[in-house]
């Protein structure tokens, strides 16, 4: 009886936990794609890059080799100064996708590549919250997290179906 109440728990736990992170992404990735519609309406002005590079960083994932290191992961590094009214902002954000990692860092770069320090570019801002802005109007990268909410959501799923036909 009391394994069966401790199954019970355990099971319960794990399709919470895996439903709700789910959810979450899924969330996340609705919200990104209402931001990068509602930009379509933001303001342009001039914007000049003040910092364009790659930053490395280690894997969440902890050690990755046979030896039990860590892979290096490199993420685009991009900001950006613009005026509205006055007042100079200062920003980091490309688009609403997020920030990325790439395993290589030839991913990095190119999208480093494409914003040179130094460089004008075009800025959209938010006109009742000029402190937000992006470079592209856009949420390209945040499938990965609908994909990933999905599969989250659906091995939470499963496993409330396979618990319950376990436990009873």
């Amino acid at each position: 009886m009391a394994t069966s109440t401790l199954g019970l728990i355990l099971m319960i736990v794990f399709v919470v936990l895996f439903s709700g992170i789910g959810i979450l992404l899924i969330l996340l990735h609705q919200r990104n794609k209402k931001k990068a519609q509602e930009s379509m309406s933001w303001h342009e002005i001039g914007g000049t890059i003040v910092k364009s590079g790659v930053a490395v960083d280690e894997s969440v994932f902890g050690g990755d080799d046979e030896q039990g290191q860590s892979q290096p992961m490199y993420s685009p590094e991009i900001s950006y100064t613009y005026q509205v009214d006055n007042m100079l902002y200062t920003s980091d954000r490309v688009s609403f996708a997020g920030k990325s990692s790439y395993s290589k860092a030839e991913k990095a770069e190119l999208i480093a590549a494409k914003y040179p320090d130094g460089s004008k570019v075009t800025v959209f801002y938010n006109p009742a919250k000029p402190e937000e802005a992006v470079l592209e109007r856009s949420a390209k990268g945040s499938s990965v997290l609908l994909i990933a909410g999905i599969v989250f959501l659906f091995v939470g799923l499963i496993s409330l179906v396979v618990g319950g036909i376990l436990l009873l």
